[in-house]
């Protein structure tokens, strides 16, 4: 999930650079003008207008790249919870896997107890019969 969100950081990254480099050409082109009058007006105020709409995209994307950066953040503070709630779950799964296996013993003890007084409680109720038979 996160890594959509990274080719896009680096992807608005680049574009910072363009529009960076942009910016700067820009400038300095505009600087330029300036040194020398001997250009027009109106190619310096389309120039202005140039930089200034450069600067608008530059910080807009700047803006939309602080925005992913902070939900990137908020990714993997999410991640390192569900990570951290995971490594819980495990743990506690393995104890309750332990206790079952524990039971399933008892269980199992139990039961040859039971089968155990069973063919006891057998022979007693042969002998009992026997008596009974030797009785009458």
């Amino acid at each position: 999930m996160t890594q959509p969100l990274i080719e896009k950081l680096q992807h608005l990254d680049s574009i910072l650079h363009d529009i960076r480099q942009r910016y700067d050409n820009s400038n300095n082109e505009l600087f330029a003008l300036k040194q020398t009058p001997s250009l027009d007006i109106q190619a310096i105020e389309q120039l202005q207008q140039q930089l200034e709409e450069t600067q608008d995209a530059y910080e807009r994307v700047l803006t939309e790249h602080q925005h992913l950066q902070q939900q990137v953040s908020q990714l993997d503070q999410e991640y390192q919870t569900l990570a951290e709630a995971h490594n819980g779950l495990t743990e506690e799964y393995n104890d309750l896997l332990k206790k079952c296996e524990a039971l399933e013993q008892a269980n199992h003890t139990l039961l040859e107890k039971n089968r155990l007084a069973k063919e006891h409680t057998k022979v007693v109720m042969q002998r009992l019969t026997l008596i009974d038979q030797a009785v009458d």
